[in-house]
């Protein structure tokens, strides 16, 4: 073979392994996706937050419970974007001194427990339930059959039984429950924050959660979750 055809040879042995390196797949770590985004979305919110609530008593043109809602839903909305599981429990005090819980928190049912000294000091409870929970019902017409469909819960069943809740001024003590689930066990555990009502103004829990897989295959839980008071 003469040395036209050895470079000829070469040149198509060294273009096969450069294409052949391209296209073959390696074993790889696969990256997976993490709450990133959580930390630079809770300071924005917290940010945010008591503005609404001050920008609504200084200009006494919108109630408190109003610029509340509005900014949670649309705050919700985009960062929800980013991470579905993001969401937020917020109380605050009225000018009359109520408080009021409202519970946006992805998936969760809050459980609280309040005195009140009218009646002894008597622990009370009542349960708010969070966003994205559904109920299920069958409707059914005779010879025809039955269909089964679901909505998301969004009205109260009674006083105890809501996305939100009021509580009177001469409250002095509060417990909220946040019930947490750990992904690797299933098991569900609950965060109680106790809130001292007399030296309240506002309080936002902020949190998220998510199963990550390792590439075995085995279960990572990742819980972020944040609580500032004033």
């Amino acid at each position: 073979m003469n040395k036209k055809g050895q470079v000829f040879l070469i040149a198509a042995i060294i273009f096969i392994f450069a294409v052949y390196s391209v296209i073959i797949k390696y074993n790889t770590a696969k990256e997976y996706a993490t709450l990133e985004d959580y930390e630079e979305i809770t300071e924005n919110y917290q940010s945010e937050f008591p503005k609404v609530v001050n920008k609504a008593l200084y200009k006494e043109d919108e109630t408190v419970e109003s610029a509340l809602e509005k900014f949670n839903k649309k705050f919700l909305s985009n960062a929800r974007q980013k991470d579905p599981n993001y969401g937020v429990l917020y109380a605050y005090k009225d000018a009359r001194g109520n408080l009021h819980i409202v519970n946006t928190l992805n998936k969760k049912v809050i459980n609280i427990e309040f005195s009140d000294p009218r009646i002894g000091g008597r622990v009370k409870e009542a349960k708010i339930i969070g966003d994205g929970i559904t109920s299920e019902g069958q409707i059914c017409l005779s010879n025809i059959g039955c269909s089964t469909s679901s909505t998301e819960v969004d009205i109260k069943f009674g006083e105890n039984y809501g996305r939100g809740y009021d509580i009177p001024g001469d409250v002095d003590t509060l417990i909220i429950e946040v019930p947490t689930t750990n992904p690797r066990t299933g098991q569900i555990s609950t965060l109680p924050i106790e809130l001292d009502i007399k030296e309240f103004t506002t309080m936002n829990y902020i949190s998220s959660e998510d199963t990550l897989k390792t590439p075995e295959g085995d279960d990572i839980p990742f819980v972020s979750a944040t609580l500032t008071t004033t």
